[in-house]
C-alpha cells in the first residue's frame, strides 16, 4: 500500500502537510522511525534503524 524504501521500512507520503512518515511493522506493532519534512535530507533517518 505504501512505498517500500528499505527492506522492512515503508513511507507514507502526507499530501496535505509537507511530511512523510517512515515506519516498519514488527508483528502486531507499528514502529514509527521518523516523521520527515519534505525539504530535509531524505536519508537523515537511516542511522535510527541500526
Amino acid at each position: 500500500m505504501f512505498i517500500k524504501v528499505k527492506k522492512d521500512i515503508r513511507k507514507c507520503i502526507i499530501n496535505k502537510f509537507p511530511f512523510n512518515i517512515l515506519y516498519s511493522i514488527e508483528g502486531d506493532i507499528i514502529l514509527v522511525i521518523a516523521i520527515a519534512h519534505h525539504h530535509r535530507n531524505p536519508d537523515y533517518w537511516i542511522d535510527r534503524i541500526n
